[in-house]
């Protein structure tokens, strides 16, 4: 494996992959990013019909795409963005069944999902104080505002600011048009259910599968394109990340077990700054095999949650059809 020197490693190339790259190299670190999947060229990750249709199909009667074809988001990108059950299997208890989206290319999910970026609100971060159920968060959402103030500045988010506590405004741009429908249709959902409608909070249109520049709502057209620019990182793919060994003096990561996933051989890495931004169970998975009980050079979880009370990102649709006469009900 031919790699410079680096002085940090960062796990995953997706959207918090992308911001901690950059977040280091501008500082003047050198970066490792290390990513599961193959790099991806720009026309070859946009969707094409019918011929991602033929893929789709294929991918449900193969059982390649099994789970992955249940998220909505599967049926209009490009199928192959989706990771291959047959080569990355996971199970789960039958009468608990688990949806686990997965994309392992630069970039990762960033290049699959919707582009709405709502922010959490202080009620979120506390969850206890209103019905006195589960933890709090170790941070409120003040300390995470300015962050969120930068995410927006620096994508160029559209929104309105609502004034809307459970989604708390943001710092935006402009905002995105209503088509005449969706005017007719939350003017309806505030007279007739007194519901608060509010416009899109995201990144603009979709770009054209003829565009050459990757989406500034893809790491690989905004965070990791200008990390790589800075010249302080380099990226492998096809390396897997199995788990991270202790240092016991510092009782901090030292060194990362990864996997070849063209010739299933491992290789060891060192380094003394480690961020694990793959997604949420890819991440989790490799703190399990990290933890003093799969690994007696690991960790130890006094807390006995890992594992527990999370959640990953999720998507639903909701179809429906507007009468052409507009006479809502």
């Amino acid at each position: 494996m031919d790699i410079s020197p680096y002085d940090a490693i960062v796990v995953g190339s997706g959207a918090t992959g992308g911001i901690a790259a950059l977040t280091l190299a501008e500082q003047g670190i050198k970066v490792l990013v290390i990513e599961a999947g193959p790099q991806v060229k720009r026309h070859e990750a946009s969707n094409h019909e019918p011929k991602s249709t033929l893929k789709r199909l294929s991918g449900v009667l193969t059982k390649k795409h099994a789970y992955q074809c249940q998220h909505p988001g599967y049926w209009k990108n490009n199928p192959d963005l989706y990771s291959n059950e047959l080569k990355h299997p996971y199970d789960f208890p039958k009468k608990k069944p688990f949806l686990w989206t997965q994309g392992k290319q630069y970039g990762g999910r960033s290049l699959t999902w919707g582009g709405i970026t709502l922010r959490l609100s202080s009620e979120d971060f506390h969850p206890a104080k209103k019905d006195g159920f589960g933890p709090n968060w170790p941070i409120s959402y003040d300390e995470l505002s300015p962050h969120y103030d930068f995410i927006e500045n620096f994508c160029g988010i559209y929104g309105r600011k609502d004034d809307i506590k459970e989604v708390p405004d943001g710092k935006y741009i402009g905002e995105i048009p209503l088509t005449e429908n969706e005017t007719v249709f939350g003017s309806k959902v505030k007279s007739k259910l007194d519901y608060p409608f509010i416009q899109s909070r995201g990144f603009d249109r979709n770009s054209s599968v003829k565009e050459k520049k990757w989406p500034k709502s893809s790491s690989l057209g905004s965070s990791l394109k200008k990390s790589l620019d800075t010249g302080n990182v380099q990226i492998i793919s096809n390396y897997l990340v199995e788990s991270f060994e202790i240092n016991k003096a510092t009782e901090l990561a030292s060194k990362l077990t990864i996997v070849n996933l063209e010739n299933g051989q491992k290789e060891e890495l060192n380094c003394d700054l480690i961020l694990l931004c793959a997604s949420t169970i890819s991440t989790l998975r490799i703190l399990l095999n990290s933890e003093y009980k799969s690994n007696s050079s690991g960790f130890k979880d006094n807390s006995g949650k890992l594992g527990k009370y999370l959640m990953d990102h999720i998507s639903i649709c909701r179809f429906f059809s507007v009468s052409k006469n507009k006479k809502l009900r």
